[in-house]
């Protein structure tokens, strides 16, 4: 995802803040973005840093930011490419919540079952799965287009399946206007 603040060049960016505007449990929390996998210390370190400086009058016009939230993941940048990978994604997730700290991770449907294999779900409270399903073009497919929430086969791991009108989940409440995303101040 390209934004507003960026180039053609993505790689340049690897860290940028601002509050979390996505109706999550973070919701409101000042936060702490982080494109593709960085090191825990490199995150902490980032965190402390933002605690000493102040970052601009309009994001916040004390001298320094506290913040609780880490988002990882930001911009689509969740891409293990093999179990390994994955596994250091997790250990950076572990670290930061043993820190006290929120922890998003936004992640595509397909890396669900071995999250849940992980256990981090079920071992912090403080963390956030944010899964990412992509439906281009959600307005134009009509009154009775339908979200299925099903599972790998038949009485796999779910009770059932969950089925949601889309059109009822396209409500105002749990919109985010792309507008809001122009506010994140670029860190690293």
């Amino acid at each position: 995802m390209l934004r507003p603040y960026e180039n053609s060049s993505k790689e340049s960016v690897r860290f940028f803040v601002g509050n979390e505007i996505e109706k999550t449990p973070a919701q409101n929390m000042k936060t702490l973005f982080v494109v593709g996998r960085e090191e825990p210390i490199e995150i902490l370190s980032k965190l402390h840093q933002l605690e000493n400086r102040k970052i601009d009058s309009e994001f916040n016009p004390t001298d320094s930011v506290k913040i609780f939230h880490v988002y990882l993941g930001a911009n689509k940048s969740f891409t293990p490419f093999d179990d390994y990978e994955f596994s250091l994604w997790m250990k950076i997730a572990r670290a930061l919540l043993e820190e006290g700290l929120w922890v998003s991770l936004d992640l595509d449907p397909k890396w669900i079952e071995k999250l849940v294999d992980d256990g981090i779900c079920y071992e912090y409270r403080r963390f956030i799965p944010q899964i990412s399903v992509q439906i281009p073009h959600a307005r134009q497919l009509g009154y009775n287009a339908t979200i299925k929430i099903d599972d790998n086969d038949f009485d796999y791991s779910n009770p059932g399946v969950w089925c949601h009108q889309l059109n009822d989940l396209l409500n105002k409440e749990s919109f985010t206007d792309w507008d809001e995303y122009k506010n994140d101040n670029i860190v690293g």
